[in-house]
């Protein structure tokens, strides 16, 4: 009986070795119980099964790509011919494992993880990618913005919808070849070439400087008064779009509206613009008389704003946003800039009284009879008006025998008008009365050498002269 037990006993043994080399060869070529690949069991599956069966386990693949702002388009693998392979020996450890050891899989189940290949059209991704409606916005700066209470804040920049499609493409593939499928576009560098090129930390230093307009005032000194331009005006010509945003020049720098910085320089050259002006004039004889501008030849005293100029100089004042106080740009300058610029040192030529005057800080420094130019004949007359020595000159020849038809030689000459016409010395018989009626000069003011040395000693260039009747 123990005997037949133990024969027993050995083919059971025996049956069960043979079962279990006979489940181990049913193996060869496939994979193990409890084998899993990307989640997907194919145990008892040949190799080409098994790739067949995880291709159709992935299914259709979508690819959505998630825009910079938040904006997502899904794209069927079909719509741009995508397909799933395995690549070669991609499944080599699984096939590798022991078919002996088939026992321990029925217990210890074995994972594995496969990034599949991915092959698709990039032709016909690419169109889709710049067919759909991502938007149409661009890229914004950061700007500097005024506000209408007169701060001024910065409104940060923005990324717009453009994108460079061939950098999005190339990162797109290489996340599908990690097995991704969700595209954030922004981490693959396609807005680079579209990157706002102003950003708010770039305007950081220049706010310091706009809000400096705020504490602004520009002074044009015009010695007896100031035209003020505060930083109320200076706000109010900050170029500005429809926005509030400010217009900046090429140089970053913020614009002006000029026409209304030209405005203001034009009404404070109407104002204080004395040159082409006649003088109210307090005569020594005759009291409260007007001086007129005869031309511009014959009456040349006084101050001329460059407008023009003027409006670079204030534009680039208020571009530093410091408070000045400064000159305008002048095309003619005066001797005195106050109000009445005549002042009290200037000369008075008196044609009637046939006399002439040199007054230093309103006190007379010398007073003498001259003679005028002829008056009885238009060529030779002395042109009245508002002039100026313009220069000083000794031992001087004036006139030529070609163009005057004379030559004089004088000491002391002081020109006061564009004609040629001046103060020197010539010796004649008398001055004043009525010697210039008929026997005056050829437009000058002639006067004694002593006369003529004593004022030659007083003027300055640039000192009024008052030509009248």
């Amino acid at each position: 009986m123990q005997l037949i037990a133990a024969f027993i006993g050995v083919g059971l043994a025996a049956s069960a070795v043979a079962s279990y080399f006979l489940v181990a060869n049913t193996y060869h070529e496939k994979f193990l119980p409890n084998t899993y690949v990307n989640a997907v069991k194919i145990d008892g599956m040949g190799m080409d099964e098994a790739e067949d069966t995880l291709i159709d386990n992935a299914g259709i693949c979508e690819v959505t790509f998630v825009a910079a702002d938040g904006k997502q388009a899904t794209f069927s693998s079909e719509e741009f011919m995508g397909k799933y392979f395995i690549p070669n020996g991609a499944l080599t450890d699984a096939a590798a494992e022991n078919p002996y050891e088939w026992v321990k899989k029925l217990f210890k189940p074995t994972q594995y993880n496969v990034n599949f290949d991915f092959v698709y059209s990039e032709p016909a991704l690419c169109q889709l990618l710049t067919s759909y409606d991502w938007g149409d916005q661009k890229s914004q700066n950061a700007q500097i913005v005024l506000n209408g209470d007169g701060t001024f804040e910065i409104e940060p920049e923005s990324l717009g919808n453009e994108f460079n499609v061939y950098t999005l493409l190339k990162y797109t593939a290489n996340q599908l070849r990690l097995g991704v499928t969700t595209i954030n576009m922004l981490d693959s560098g396609c807005y680079d070439d579209y990157q706002p090129e102003i950003t708010s930390k770039d305007l950081a230093p220049q706010m310091d400087v706009y809000e400096g307009f705020s504490h602004c005032n520009i002074s044009f000194d015009f010695s007896d008064r100031k035209k003020i331009v505060d930083s109320g005006m200076i706000l109010d010509w900050i170029a500005t779009d429809e926005k509030g945003h400010i217009i900046t020049d090429m140089n970053g720098e913020v614009s002006f509206d000029r026409n209304k910085v030209s405005a203001f320089v034009a009404e404070m050259a109407d104002e204080t613009d004395t040159y082409g002006k006649p003088r109210e004039f307090m005569s020594t004889l005759d009291g409260k008389i007007t001086v007129p501008w005869d031309g511009n030849y014959s009456s040349n005293y006084g101050w001329l704003i460059n407008q023009e100029a003027t409006v670079n100089q204030l534009v680039n004042l208020m571009k530093e946003g410091k408070s000045v106080v400064v000159e305008p740009e002048y095309t003619y300058r005066g001797y005195v800039r106050d109000r009445n610029d005549i002042g009290d040192t200037y000369v008075e030529l008196d044609i009637s009284a046939q006399h002439v005057w040199v007054y230093i800080d309103g006190e007379v420094q010398l007073s003498a009879d001259c003679v005028t130019g002829t008056e009885t004949n238009p060529e030779r007359r002395t042109p009245r008006g508002v002039c100026h020595i313009w220069s000083k000159e000794e031992d001087r020849i004036l006139g030529t025998y070609a163009v005057q038809g004379y030559e004089q030689f004088v000491n002391y000459w002081m020109p006061f008008n564009y004609l040629g016409c001046g103060f020197h010395d010539l010796s004649r018989g008398a001055y004043g009365g009525n010697i210039y009626m008929y026997n005056g000069s050829h437009g000058c003011c002639n006067l004694s050498l002593s006369v003529a040395k004593q004022m030659y000693e007083l003027v300055e260039v640039g000192m009024p002269v008052l030509v009248h009747d």
